[in-house]
């Protein structure tokens, strides 16, 4: 990892981020799209840019999809390789159950190793589970945190 964080100096509970999730009803915030591109080729979010064929739209250049909810249960996204074959796109698929329990951190290695194949590439990877706010940003965070920062060029570095 290129970035290292002493934990006990950023302690927060779980209850503290949920209220910062949280409207004063107690309801989650939902995000407000479908997916947004967070750093250059990555798209964060939710099932729904897939439409009945499973595919994106063309505009999206989306080469790579890695669904963090991979399975068959309605708390999952019902995809897998065999589902993209004919389509060009690239899948990897996390077989998370969201439960307390899970421990999505063994995963972490595999998806950022995804992640960067696909930047690699020059590719647009879709990273998502049912919702899009929990376990792909979880994966998203740990691949940015894993790359070295971006090398800003000498006019930007100068201006700083």
């Amino acid at each position: 990892f290129y970035l290292e964080l002493n934990t006990t100096d950023y302690e927060v509970s779980v209850q503290q981020l949920n209220d910062l999730l949280t409207d004063e009803n107690g309801d989650f915030f939902m995000p407000s799209k479908h997916f947004n591109e967070v750093y250059p080729g990555i798209l964060l979010g939710n099932e729904k840019p897939l439409n009945k064929h499973g595919l994106f739209s063309m505009s999206t250049n989306v080469t790579h999809i890695l669904n963090a909810a991979e399975g068959q249960s309605d708390m999952h996204v019902n995809t897998d390789v065999e589902f993209y074959a004919d389509t060009g796109i690239i899948y990897h698929g996390i077989p998370d159950i969201d439960t307390d329990r899970f421990d999505l951190s063994v995963y972490f290695e595999e998806a950022s190793n995804f992640i960067e194949r696909t930047m690699a590439m020059q590719g647009k990877v879709h990273v998502h589970c049912q919702k899009g706010y929990g376990r792909p940003a979880a994966l998203v965070i740990t691949h940015l945190m894993r790359i070295p920062p971006p090398v800003l060029p000498a006019k930007q570095q100068a201006g700083r």
